[in-house]
């Protein structure tokens, strides 16, 4: 995870991907994997996007206010 204060919070950040493909929060799949998942942390919203396709690796940055993702809870 990019965000320095979520650096030795590999497990927190873990559950937040796997909560958010379970609940739907997810944009084009590539090789088995979603290209993009967003999850909503209180007001903030983290984006993870797939590195190498198919490679299940993500790296996740919380989104301004006016990146907002339609329809997430």
């Amino acid at each position: 995870m990019c965000p320095r204060h979520l650096a030795d919070e590999q497990g927190l950040v873990e559950n937040w991907l796997r909560d958010a493909v379970k609940a739907g929060h997810v944009g084009a799949w590539e090789r088995g994997f979603p290209r993009y998942v967003w999850y909503r942390d209180g007001k903030t919203v983290y984006e993870a996007r797939q590195g190498s396709p198919g490679s299940g690796e993500y790296h996740g940055y919380p989104l301004e206010l006016e990146q907002a993702v339609r329809g997430l809870p």
